[in-house]
């Protein structure tokens, strides 16, 4: 039984793919064919300005056809262009149809390209090649319509298509807007504290739900891509696009500065660490020659290598947090009430955690039920690995409840913190900041009120450390870091809580 090929293409899925096809139906019908005879090769979304694999398929299925049906005599054809814009494209095509004795027939114009005893009618040769001449002269204009609104699309700052850059919609117009709900000012304010690394704003904003699932090197890389991107001030980015800007240029050079601020000691780089749980002093202890002084969990000392000084640390961090816990509760006390919109943003931060922390939890423990049920019920796993799969499943399960306990742990700190801020009559219940447990909490407190600790050696392992704090608070205080004691009043020493 004799057959032919309706080929039907639209560039988008908009365009009226419908009428097309019955039209060009109705063409072939109209030469005698009836529906049994007729096959459908059809699709949506190749565009003929870039050829892109659904196109190329498409003609591959015409060609697979006919290899596969040596009963297919021709090919309708809506128009040209269906085939695509490229001259040189087009004219091996219709080589190929000449070669294989297969008649393609145009509805728009109507062109044959085959006279009945299959030989070449000439007439449609020279329009065939004249249309493939100037479908390639049209594409060219398109190319330089769309080169000119693309142009004109990012001087305006309107969509281009593409992926859309991070923290920013597109409105009903076509223009960039600042997402609402974006997390880019919280990043670059975060680490132009100095207290953050790339890996540490990594796991901050995935532990909240942020920046996908991938392993937090791979996040740590889309957190330095962002911090480098000019663009998020309101210059260019390397596409030429302008953005709304969500930073200050200040915000960004001074974080800049910060990445590039690697620390050279005598020609050794010290890897910049935020450890809140080791070290509660960290980036805030200077020695007297001016140089910060590094935290060495190993020895457990703060080491100046400069002027060779170091002091015991779990000496100086229970000293620090007992001298100032006092002190914080007075400022928090004539502190205005940003204070307290800052520690109900944290809370709900460490909520959001939580919920994630949850989630994350019953998604193992349900891969557990599937995992029991494809080795016992199912049979699809052996025991002896699917015992294994659920063993590593259940230590990560047991790794997020620990994370889940801290972040509950944090949010009662935080809590507690609250409460006796908002405490009356007017004081603060510096015992409650001091029984704070949580050292994130506590590094946080300390960050925030204390602007540099300088501990001074007044005879062996007796000093005084000399607290600066940002309402300008010089206080002094001498420890002994052998016997692990604090002077609270003249000749008066105590014991410190380590």
């Amino acid at each position: 039984m004799k057959k032919i090929i309706c080929f039907v293409r639209v560039s988008t899925d908009t365009q009226s793919y419908d009428a097309q096809l019955k039209e060009l139906v109705n063409y072939a019908k109209s030469s005698g064919y009836k529906d049994e005879e007729i096959m459908i090769i059809e699709g949506a979304g190749a565009s003929a300005i870039k050829i892109n694999d659904l196109y190329k398929d498409m003609i591959a299925k015409v060609q697979e056809a006919i290899a596969q049906f040596p009963s297919i005599e021709a090919v309708y054809l809506w128009s040209l262009d269906r085939f695509g814009r490229d001259d040189e494209i087009l004219i091996s095509m219709k080589n190929w149809f000449i070669k294989n004795k297969i008649n393609l027939i145009i509805k728009n114009p109507s062109l044959v390209l085959l006279n009945p005893d299959k030989t070449v009618n000439n007439g449609t040769e020279i329009t065939y090649n004249v249309l493939a001449a100037i479908a390639k002269q049209e594409m060219k204009i398109k190319f330089e319509r769309f080169a000119r609104s693309k142009a004109q699309n990012k001087e305006q700052g309107r969509y281009n298509g593409g992926q859309k850059p991070f923290g920013y919609i597109v409105d009903k117009n076509g223009y960039f807007q600042i997402d609402p709900n974006n997390i880019i000012l919280e990043i670059f304010t975060l680490y132009s504290t100095g207290n953050y690394s790339y890996i540490d704003l990594a796991r901050e904003f995935k532990s909240r739900g942020f920046l996908g699932t991938s392993s937090d090197y791979i996040v740590s890389k889309r957190i330095c891509a962002i911090l480098h991107n000019k663009a998020y001030y309101g210059e260019r980015s390397r596409k030429g696009m302008i953005y709304p800007p969500i930073i200050t240029k200040e915000l960004f050079e001074k974080c800049l500065e910060i990445g590039h601020s690697k620390s050279f000691i005598k020609g050794r780089l010290v890897k910049k660490k935020n450890d809140k749980v080791s070290a509660l002093c960290r980036n805030l202890i200077k020695c007297q020659c001016g140089h910060s002084m590094v935290a060495n969990n190993v020895s457990q000392r703060y080491i100046c290598v400069w002027d060779n000084f170091s002091l015991n640390k779990p000496s100086v961090d229970s000293a620090v947090w007992f001298i100032i816990c006092p002190l914080y509760a007075n400022y928090l006390l004539h502190k205005d009430d940003a204070s307290h919109t800052e520690i109900i943003t944290e809370i709900e931060n460490i909520k959001d955690k939580i919920k994630v922390c949850l989630a994350q939890i019953n998604e193992m423990n349900e891969r557990l039920d599937i995992l029991d049920n494809a080795i016992y019920v199912l049979g699809r796993v052996k025991v002896d690995k699917g015992e294994k799969m659920k063993e590593k499943i259940s230590r990560e399960i047991k790794d997020q409840q620990k994370i889940l306990s801290k972040y509950n742990e944090q949010v009662q700190d935080l809590e507690n913190l609250r409460s006796s801020t908002n405490k009356q009559p007017a004081f603060v219940n510096a015992s409650e900041i001091y029984g704070i447990k949580d050292p994130s909490v506590k590094y946080d407190i300390l960050h925030e009120y204390v602007r540099k600790i300088v501990p001074i050696r007044i005879s062996r392992r007796k000093y005084e450390l000399h607290i600066f704090t940002i309402t300008s608070l010089e206080i002094i205080y001498k420890i002994d870091t052998h016997q692990k004691l604090i002077e609270v009043e003249d000749g008066k020493w105590i014991k410190l809580d380590i």
